[in-house]
């Protein structure tokens, strides 16, 4: 008895370390996110100035892609998303690596904070998820980001006027930035809401003037 009166603070220890890790993790996780934020924001200013140029050059979007799945892995896990793709073999794109980088980390993360199930107050088993797609369209590369959400009309004004969304924070300004990067690279992009076997969604469709080619000389390693 003595004995398993010992092991209970000790357990409830463990578990307060474990939970102060995770907010720590959180938080550093923010941090970095901000800090990209901050950054593109700055690089966006420069080339619109005219003070620095877009640097293109042969990217790998689905190495780009798959590093943006795992950093987003766990705050969509703990909002009841599901993270899926679908990459074609071929992956090289001529393109600004900062800039569709940056386009691509705010396309996904505003999939996940406004996903239909990261908006529920409790979510015991995903129910909502977030799908990255690449393939070709003629001389363009298609990049389509799909979420269970529902857009409102009034959102989808503001975005084709090219306005960040006020009500959105740091989520409204990376939206701006994702129109402004992808008209800089002579590209399109829209947004439009419907259904996908009964379900609500949201998608973002890009579209980048070039072709995928193979990635020869720098094939997907899990570990980078």
């Amino acid at each position: 008895p003595t004995h398993s009166k010992l092991k209970r603070p000790v357990g409830s220890l463990n578990e307060k370390m474990a939970r102060l890790q995770e907010i720590g993790e959180q938080m550093q996780h923010n941090f970095d996110r901000y800090s990209e934020q901050i950054d593109d924001l700055n690089y966006l200013e420069h080339v619109k100035l005219g003070r620095e140029t877009l640097r293109k050059k042969d990217m790998d979007l689905c190495r780009i892609i798959r590093a943006l799945i795992r950093f987003y892995k766990n705050e969509a896990r703990n909002k009841g998303v599901k993270l899926k793709t679908q990459l074609p073999e071929n992956c090289l794109l001529e393109a600004d690596k900062k800039a569709i980088s940056s386009v691509l980390r705010n396309l996904i993360s505003n999939s996940i904070e406004h996903n239909k199930a990261a908006l529920e107050e409790e979510t015991k088993e995903p129910d909502g998820w977030v799908e990255v797609a690449i393939k070709e369209e003629g001389e363009n590369v298609m990049i389509r980001v799909t979420n269970t959400s529902v857009l409102p009309d009034e959102d989808k004004k503001t975005f084709n006027r090219g306005e960040p969304f006020s009500d959105r924070g740091a989520h409204g300004f990376g939206l701006y930035m994702v129109r402004e990067f992808v008209h800089k690279h002579g590209g399109t992009i829209d947004v439009d809401s419907g259904s996908r076997e009964g379900e609500a969604i949201t998608t973002f469709t890009v579209n980048l003037p070039g072709r995928l080619k193979k990635n020869e000389q720098q094939p997907y390693d899990e570990g980078t």
